[in-house]
């Protein structure tokens, strides 16, 4: 019996249930944030006529709403990617291309990265794992140092290199296409719009995505078990606003558990798996998590962060 087989014993029926799509509720998603962002624009343009302490106040306004939206479209393309955005795959496909055309990556590649991740999650052939690509741990503390830094300008252009190698033939073919046609649009935006206007409302808060999905996914996975399923990835409790932006993704665990279910069913999965689960690694916040890891990083400490052992959970077999 598996993992997954044993914490659904006697509650089938509700994880069933959660697995079904709501498109309502997906476009609902897409089109708010969409609508943040355009206020963002918009906002971030007509800082550029004010003066003093209110043009500062606008951009840095616009610069967060701009970077909260666009992180919701890199996590909305996650979904994507395990198929939830809509039932109908080609529907599904062509939303995710969309919403990652100002992401500056094409849906397939990431794909192909993000499923080796998922089914080698933290053992060999998971790319995301630093213990796969050396044995020394300054190296790989380096390499996290790396992730939190520069990791966007690293990661961006290596998706499409390292994605096309590991592709199957059609995969491959979808990555060449995609890359094609999203390089056509950014070249015509850049042609068409001035660099201090697309930096101010597009390029300026998707370096602080970057920032804000390198942290979120050190404390998914950093100083974690790779050897047991349930320790191998970290939920963050958080607060109800970082959840919404978020779209519930610091649901971690429980999303590697049970990807086939959608982000907006997570808050209930987590509900409905407490009292099984014998043990996990968490983290109250983002930021405390962060604290932790910088006094890990000064002691040399890859151990365990956040472990708790859970007296009413019902220990799963191994899969």
């Amino acid at each position: 019996m598996t993992i997954r087989e044993r914490l659904s014993r006697g509650i089938e029926p509700e994880i069933a249930a959660l697995r079904r799509l709501r498109a309502a509720r997906r476009l609902g998603e897409i089109v708010f944030f969409v609508l943040l962002w355009a206020a963002a624009i918009g906002l971030g343009l007509a800082a550029f006529d004010l003066q003093g302490a209110a043009a500062w106040a606008g951009r840095i306004l616009s610069v967060a709403m701009a970077a909260a939206a666009l992180n919701a479209f890199y996590l909305l393309s996650h979904e994507g990617h395990h198929q939830l955005l809509f039932r109908r795959p080609a529907l599904n496909h062509l939303a995710n291309v969309l919403l990652c055309v100002p992401l500056l990556h094409a849906p397939t590649a990431y794909r192909v990265l993000h499923t080796l991740h998922h089914r080698h999650l933290g053992g060999p052939g998971d790319p995301d794992h630093f213990h796969n690509y050396t044995t020394s741990a300054r190296l790989r503390w380096a390499l996290h140092w790396v992730r939190l830094t520069m990791g966007m300008l690293v990661y961006m252009p290596l998706i499409p290199v390292i994605a096309f190698r590991r592709a199957t033939v059609s995969e491959r073919r979808a990555i060449v296409l995609e890359y094609a046609a999203m390089t056509a649009v950014w070249i015509a935006v850049f042609a068409s719009l001035p660099i201090g206007t697309l930096f101010a409302v597009w390029l300026g808060p998707g370096i602080v995505v970057g920032y804000v999905s390198a942290v979120r996914a050190v404390a998914q996975h950093a100083l974690t078990d790779a050897d047991d399923p349930l320790l191998a990835s970290r939920s963050v409790t958080s607060n109800r606003l970082v959840a919404f932006l978020l779209l519930n993704e610091n649901f971690h665990l429980e999303h590697h558990l049970f990807p086939e279910i959608p982000s907006y069913h997570l808050p209930r999965l987590r509900t409905l798996l407490q009292g099984r689960l014998p043990h996990t690694v968490d983290a109250p916040s983002y930021s405390r998590f962060m604290a932790g890891f910088v006094g890990r990083f000064l002691r040399g400490d890859e151990s365990i962060f956040g472990y708790r052992r859970h007296a009413t959970g019902t220990e799963p077999s191994a899969p």
